[in-house]
Formats: structure tokens, C-alpha cells, sequence
């Protein structure tokens, strides 16, 4: 089994923006933009080896200062916001408005919590879209043969609810993008957030429509189901699983129990939990102590998984099914590896990387090269990976030593000051089918794509 991948061609300006916010709202300070033409783009991993060592080993602030004096080298789009409180998650939404040729807006589901209790967020934020040479040519400078963009990022709260519990997670139904399901310290509500428009009043604190029953501790975990609209999968910290079907349901503010329950041989307990991207009935969980759990609705009578396996010598941090190949998933650990697995074969991974020294917190496929996936790391850094970049290939284990570099490596960004808490894909493919928008701890956002180059 060979992934294969192709790149697109880079965009020729660059736009690095830092923003500040207040009361969960978000204010332009200034802005920064940096063109440059084609012939400054040379490389896929265009920071020297020395400086990528010191983004991986230096402390946070120190690495962080060293990103933001070579971060306007290495980007063809960087959008840096900071909402002054700890997010927990981010989702960018699968559609995407195009406002002009030089601009499109991106909508971000953000949950976050701060010393006053949680907040439920939504946000736009305006970026401009890839421009070429010939469709700029009346901006260019003759002198220097670099290109301007004409769209200003801009980014705006349009809604923000106020909850009196710490929030962890929050997911809009890819179907139905009104309604968001917001996981608390002990609750699990779907909001529909259709003339949600309370921006100046950020005490809103407006009740559930529905709330889901079934779990009896805290939550790890929120999945709507992509293929099978309205399936809802959750767990929690005791390895329960709950799955839940919203469709007929009043949104009253009543209470849904789970249609199905899995208490009997469950995990230990639970980090995350997945849906399978091709297959609309099989669904995933990681485990604290290291296994991976598939399971399959037409077979929970005995609540028993399809698949069970020791995935990491330790506990198993996340997951992601391939979007594509439907016997395919990526894992990841506290212990500094992730590995790819085919279904069809178990006894060994199809690939696996032992290279970084922090534990991997997520790991996510890209929705359009199939080759290509993102961790991020307790070193605060996200990484790139193109796995058609090495020489390994199905049962290879890749094992390399902390003085070398694999070639799959394609980007480290290091765009965050503290440990990075969630990242999501831009769901929209033709103009930046690349961008990422990843939050830490400490409130940053940031909203960024790599240069890359033809291959």
C-alpha cells in the first residue's frame, strides 16, 4: 500500500497578523504583511536544521521568540488572535463563503474557559485566498517583481454563550451546522445556535435545547457522525460510551438517552473517540493504557469491539481514520510516537515514528492529501508529516535517533507560547487546501499555511 501525494504551488505573498481580544471578543491591534515573490520559495521545510532543532528543544518562550522573527520566511498565510482565556477546542466548519477572487471566510467553533467559567464560541475570520502573478499585475512593483493582496485579514465573535461549568469540547453538526454539541464538566447540551447574535451580551447564559443522558463522569470526547446524520458518540473518563440519535427529537430542552450504551468490557477509560470517515456504522476509541478500540453498531449486544490491540506501549492520546481509505487509522501517544495501522493487518503497524521526545497529544489526517497528517506535541509545536516522503514502507517500523531528521518531516510550526490544545484542517480545498488553525492554553489562535512547493 503506497499513499501518494501532490503539492500545490505556492501562494506569493505572505500576510503574518497579531491580534489581541477582551471579554472573549476579538480587536485588531495592527497588522503586517510581508510579499515576496516566487523565487524566494525554494524548499518544503524551508527553516535550517539548526533553527528547527531550537524550536523543538529550547523552552516555549525562547522558541516562540525565535518563530516570530523567521515566521515571515516560512508561510504564505499566518493569522495570530488571542482570546485571554484556555482553549480547549477548535473546528473549522466544512463550508466556506467567498466574499471576493482575493478573500473567503472561514467559521471556527471555539469552546474556551477562563477563571469565570466556560464560553461556547463562534467566529469569522476573513482571509485573503491565493493570488497568482497575472491576476496582480497591477500591483506589483516593477523593482522588486513582488505582489500585494489587496484583502485585509479580519476576524469577528459571532456569537458567545456563557456557561457557569468549565467546558472541554464542542462539535457543529456537519449537517446540520445551526446546532453544536458543547461537552461540560458533567453535561453534555446541543445548542442550535440559529439567530445566535448576542455579541454584545457576553453573559449570555441561555439553556440547552437538548441534554444528552447515559454518562456518569466527566467526558472525553465529542463525534458527530459524517456519513449517518444526527449520530452523536461520546464517552467518558470510566470508558463509557454513549452513542445518540437526534433526529425527530424535540429541541425543548428535554433530555435524550443514549440509543446505544457500551459498559460491558469497555476500556479502562477513554482519551477520544472517532466515527470512521468511510464506513457509517464502525467507530473508534483511545485508550488510557495504550490499546485501540474499534467497534461496529450491528455488533454491540455484547459490547465487545471489532477490533482491540495494543496500539502503544502507553496510554493512546488520539485518533484519526484515514478520509479516504476506509481500512486505515492513525494514532498517537503520551510516549512521543504515532502509528498508522491498517485493519487488515494487526500484528504489526504499517508505519510508525519514534522520533519526537514529548508526548503526542492529537493526531488528524489531511482532507486532501492523502499522505499527509498533523500531531501536535507536548513541546507546543505542531508537525507536518508526509508519509511518501520516506523510503519505509508497509511492516517497515521507522526508528531514527534524536540527532536526525525522518524525511517524512514536512513543517514544524511553533506559532504557540504554551502546549497546544486543538487543531482542525480548513475544510475548503482549492486555495489553501493546506491551512491549519491550531489554540493552546494560554488563548492563542492561530490561523496558518506552510509554503510549500511543486513536486
Amino acid at each position: 500500500l503506497t499513499l501518494r501525494v501532490s503539492f500545490i504551488r505556492p501562494a506569493v505573498s505572505f500576510t503574518f497578523v497579531f491580534l489581541v481580544t477582551a471579554n472573549f471578543g476579538f480587536d485588531s491591534i495592527y497588522s503586517i504583511k510581508v510579499n515576496r515573490s516566487d523565487s524566494a520559495v525554494s524548499s518544503t521545510m524551508p527553516i535550517p536544521a539548526a533553527i528547527r532543532k531550537k524550536l523543538r528543544t529550547e523552552s516555549p518562550m525562547i522558541s516562540f521568540k525565535i518563530w516570530k522573527h523567521i515566521a515571515p520566511h516560512i508561510y504564505d498565510f499566518c493569522f495570530v488572535a488571542n482570546c485571554n482565556a484556555c482553549i480547549r477546542s477548535v473546528q473549522c466548519a466544512d463550508d466556506v463563503v467567498f466574499l471576493k477572487e482575493d478573500s473567503q471566510e472561514c467559521n471556527l467553533i471555539i469552546s474556551a474557559d477562563s477563571a469565570i467559567g466556560g464560553r461556547l464560541m463562534s467566529a469569522t475570520v476573513t482571509i485573503p485566498t491565493v493570488v497568482s502573478p497575472s491576476c496582480s499585475a497591477e500591483s506589483s512593483s516593477e523593482s522588486s517583481g513582488r505582489y500585494s493582496l489587496t484583502a485585509s485579514p479580519n476576524i469577528s465573535t459571532d456569537y458567545c454563550l456563557s456557561r457557569s461549568q468549565k467546558v472541554f469540547d464542542s462539535k457543529q453538526m456537519p449537517q446540520k451546522q445551526t446546532l453544536v454539541a458543547l461537552q461540560t464538566l458533567d453535561k453534555i447540551e446541543l445548542y442550535d445556535t440559529n439567530g445566535f447574535h448576542a455579541v454584545s451580551d457576553m453573559t449570555n447564559t441561555r439553556q440547552a435545547d437538548l441534554y444528552f443522558t447515559g454518562l456518569t463522569t466527566k467526558g472525553c470526547g465529542l463525534a458527530w457522525n459524517r456519513l449517518n446524520p444526527g449520530y452523536l458518540l461520546s464517552s467518558d473518563i470510566d470508558g463509557h460510551l454513549c452513542i445518540w440519535d437526534i433526529n425527530g427529537k424535540s429541541l425543548d430542552g428535554g433530555k435524550l438517552p443514549p440509543l446505544h450504551s457500551i459498559t460491558k468490557g469497555k476500556p479502562s477509560g477513554i482519551n477520544e473517540v472517532a466515527w470512521s470517515t468511510k464506513n457509517s456504522l464502525q467507530f473508534g476509541a483511545a485508550g488510557y493504557t495504550g490499546g485501540l478500540f474499534i467497534w461496529d453498531i450491528r455488533s454491540l449486544k455484547s459490547d465487545a469491539p471489532v477490533f482491540s490491540f495494543e496500539a502503544h506501549g502507553s496510554s493512546t492520546t488520539s485518533l484519526a481514520f484515514h478520509p479516504t481509505i476506509d481500512c486505515m487509522i492513525a494514532s498517537s501517544s503520551i510516549n512521543g510516537t504515532f502509528s498508522v495501522w491498517d485493519l487488515r493487518h494487526l500484528k504489526a503497524p504499517f508505519y510508525t515514528l519514534e522520533w519526537l521526545s514529548r508526548a503526542v497529544n492529537k493526531v488528524r489526517w489531511s482532507p486532501f492529501h492523502e499522505s499527509i497528517l498533523a500531531t501536535s506535541c507536548g513541546d507546543k509545536n505542531i508537525y507536518l508529516w508526509n508519509l511518501n516522503a520516506g523510503v519505509k514502507r508497509i511492516n517497515d517500523k521507522v526508528a531514527v535517533t534524536a540527532q536526525e531528521e525522518p524525511d517524512e518531516l514536512l513543517f514544524i510550526h511553533s506559532g504557540h507560547a504554551r502546549r497546544v490544545t486543538d487543531f482542525s484542517w480548513n475544510m475548503e480545498s482549492e486555495s489553501r487546501p493546506l491551512c491549519v488553525v491550531s489554540v493552546d492554553e494560554t488563548g492563542l489562535l492561530n490561523l496558518w499555511e506552510m509554503v510549500i512547493s511543486e513536486s
